[in-house]
């Protein structure tokens, strides 16, 4: 039997759930990360990427190189995916996945479980007995699910499932450190070494196994560069391709008919200290007859830049990345005149277990949209070399005319429903839903960055296999919203986390 020991590249979501699920059961494992304890306040320029076309903002604003990676800076929505989800789709020219959804449903519970939520989750029913009735929507086009998001205290997973990893007597924790290459016996079968700079210098690290969750990007950077080193193969030519994310667009200001009737049924429900949040989505059946892609609608309530929610929210940011806020006099006056707004909301929260919607918000109904895994839209590698002599990704970020068409249909679906039910009415502004309106935070990414090692049933269509190892590597495997085929219709994190549970299972049973 071989050393019971594992090389984890990356110390986010994947990593740190992937690390203590093996130091639960004994193994041995070192942590490499390449930021410290807390993040920077902006991305090192030394991993700044050149960005081709479409401006994507979350490749710079959503990367974070820190103990805990992006979750230092998470809103913290988690979103089980649903079988469909999973499965091809020949209209539209989508595989589908090499798993099924029973593959991943029992890794959801335990996913939740992980990270901390003991919920099995919300309907519609449950909502209505907690105060919150929804419209008498037309159930073949349109229905409801909620969303939750993780406890504040529990997002930063540096914090919570990190602090296990760092005190573990089996744990070996590199921060700081930079992972610069891969060694590889001759045949390329097998990993040898894992090359790292830290400020001692670079040196080889021996390894038993390897596991790279630096993200999509670092993830599929660092392979690139092994590609070319020669330390590894793509015989698919899938490496670095089907990069993904979610199209995000503001469609228009929202205007209810009944505010207080509109925050009843549509304002986060909190149970047991889980935030759930109504989503709209168009029937499956729906969907796949107008050959759309999978998107929800949700409300975008915008808050004046002045106002004491808006001051409140930027400094918990600033106390989940684990830095000290800082608050001004101008800050105190405008909590001081906000107090009533401030105290409307906790008492919702502490007593009506409703996270009601500020009064003085304008509404927006947005739409995220799924993507195609586009073989064109992709990282690949500039000649430019960062600080540590590694060639900086080069993204390409495609936006198909289906993902548009996606929009503009779930938008007409959604206006309609809305109107006819007696919701409100959603108003034609100027605004981002219009395809010429600029890339912004109003239309743009959604700092969801998948893909770039596809995973397959064999070499030829893909990256890593069915359990997330490099093809023809023997002990090099991936873990990550990187191996993600399609990006579903919403966040990936709780999918990541369930897959880096089963790696988990696959590693262990396997020794």
């Amino acid at each position: 039997m071989r050393s019971r020991s594992v090389c984890v590249v990356g110390a986010g979501a994947a990593g740190l759930v992937l690390a203590a699920s093996l130091l639960r059961r004994g193994w041995r494992v070192t942590v490499v990360e390449g930021g410290g304890p807390r993040p920077a306040p902006t991305l090192e320029d030394t991993y700044r990427a050149v960005v081709e076309g479409i401006p994507h903002r979350g490749i710079h604003e959503g990367r974070v190189r820190a103990w805990g990676g992006s979750t230092t800076r998470w809103g913290g929505q988690l979103w089980p995916w649903e079988p469909h989800e999973f499965e091809a789709r020949p209209r539209l020219g989508i595989a589908g996945w090499p798993i099924g959804y029973d593959d991943i449903a029992p890794y959801y519970s335990r996913a939740l479980g992980t990270l901390g939520v003991a919920n099995a989750g919300l309907d519609a029913e449950g909502a209505r007995r907690r105060g919150a009735p929804l419209p008498a929507f037309d159930p073949s086009r349109l229905r409801i699910k909620y969303s939750m998001w993780l406890p504040w205290k529990l997002r930063n997973l540096g914090r919570s499932i990190g602090r296990g990893v760092r005190r573990h007597a089996e744990a070996v924790v590199m921060e700081r450190t930079t992972v610069t290459g891969l060694a590889a016996t001759a045949d390329g079968t097998r990993i040898t070494g894992v090359r790292v700079r830290d400020a001692a210098g670079e040196r080889l690290l021996p390894v038993d196994r390897v596991v790279i969750a630096g993200g999509a990007v670092e993830t599929t950077r660092l392979l690139l560069a092994s590609r070319d080193e020669g330390v590894i193969h793509d015989d698919s030519g899938w490496l670095g391709r089907g990069f993904m994310d979610h199209l995000s667009v503001r469609t228009g200001r929202f205007a209810p008919r009944d505010s207080s009737v509109f925050a009843r049924a549509f304002s986060p429900i909190v149970v047991a200290g889980v935030q759930y949040t109504p989503r709209l989505l168009l029937h499956p059946g729906l969907t796949l007859d107008e050959g759309l892609l999978g998107a929800y609608g949700h409300w975008e309530a915008v808050l004046p830049g002045d106002s004491a929610l808006h001051v409140l929210r930027e400094r918990l940011r600033a106390i989940q990345a684990g830095s000290t806020p800082r608050i001004g006099l101008g800050d105190l006056g405008r909590i001081a005149r906000g107090a009533l707004e401030v105290a409307a909301l906790l008492r919702g929260v502490v007593l009506e277990r409703r996270r009601y919607f500020p009064r003085d918000a304008t509404f927006h109904l947005r739409i995220d949209s799924e993507q195609l895994p586009d073989r064109e839209s992709c990282l690949t590698l500039s000649p430019e070399r960062d600080a540590y002599g590694l060639p900086r990704v080069r993204v390409r970020w495609r936006v198909s005319e289906l993902e548009r068409r996606t929009v503009r249909r779930t938008r007409e679906f959604l206006a309609e429903e809305l109107e006819a039910r007696g919701v409100g009415t959603l108003e034609q502004t100027a605004d981002a839903f219009d395809d010429d309106a600029p890339w912004s935070e109003a239309k743009g990414d959604s700092f969801h960055m998948m893909g770039g090692t596809r995973m397959a049933k064999d070499a030829r269509d893909g990256v890593v296999d069915p359990e997330g190892r490099v093809f023809a590597v023997e002990n090099l495997f991936v873990a990550g919203a990187s191996v993600f085929p399609t990006g579903g219709m919403a966040n990936p994190t709780l999918t990541l986390v369930a897959l880096a549970l089963r790696l988990g299972d696959h590693l262990d049973g396997g020794t």
